[in-house]
């Protein structure tokens, strides 16, 4: 214990002598955050947030029906892109000169953000909006009978429909009627496959006989 207080009065004498600072000696320690855990906890920045600083303070907060966030148009940078395409076409009185492939995407893209997604279509996905809540009566508008999924209604008629007589005859019983008297039953007509095993059978019967 002496010999550190010695080594102490000596540093001190020594600082108090020359006036210059030198720290204490500490043992070097690694750094070991990795910049992923700085991304894990950076906190994500509200949507209320962005969605502010691209409206008018003057006019009244717009929110979405679907419940997927504020306007798209305001969130995606796609559809601000757009946006501003829109703004400069309108401003020049001209049209921009695209691609035939840019020019289809940013007609898909323009119809996606009008039914409230946020637009960057990519192959059959689309970017969310009124389509993900109404997404089965959407994708059966322009559908074929022959397709593998079809509309409902053209199903149940497809189901209700038989495709010969004997299948109608087999699933189809009596008919109840509501009759003058009361309930009623009478018998269904014939088909002419019936009416031909019958004959059939009376020929077969008459030569049994025989």
């Amino acid at each position: 214990m002496s010999s550190d207080q010695d080594d102490g009065d000596e540093e001190n004498d020594s600082h108090d002598r020359d006036g210059i600072y030198r720290p204490p000696k500490l043992a070097p320690v690694p750094y070991t955050e990795s910049s992923k855990d700085k991304r894990a906890r950076r906190a994500p920045i509200p949507a209320a947030l962005s969605s502010l600083a691209h409206l008018d303070p003057s006019r009244p907060f717009v929110e979405s029906t679907s419940g997927l966030g504020a306007t798209p148009s305001m969130q995606s940078t796609r559809a601000r892109e757009i946006q501003r395409m829109t703004e400069f076409e309108e401003e020049n009185m001209t049209r921009l000169v695209l691609k035939k492939k840019d020019d289809k995407r940013r007609r898909k893209d323009e119809e996606d953000i009008a039914l409230g997604g946020t637009g960057g279509i990519v192959g059959r996905r689309r970017g969310g909006g009124l389509e993900d809540e109404f997404s089965d009566v959407l994708r059966s508008v322009g559908r074929t009978r022959m397709g593998a999924v079809g509309d409902g209604y053209e199903e149940l008629r497809t189901k209700g429909r038989k495709q010969d007589a004997l299948s109608r005859a087999r699933t189809r019983g009596r008919d109840e009627v509501d009759g003058p008297g009361g309930d009623e039953q009478r018998q269904r007509k014939r088909s002419r496959f019936e009416k031909e095993v019958r004959v059939a059978k009376k020929r077969m019967s008459a030569k049994n006989k025989k």
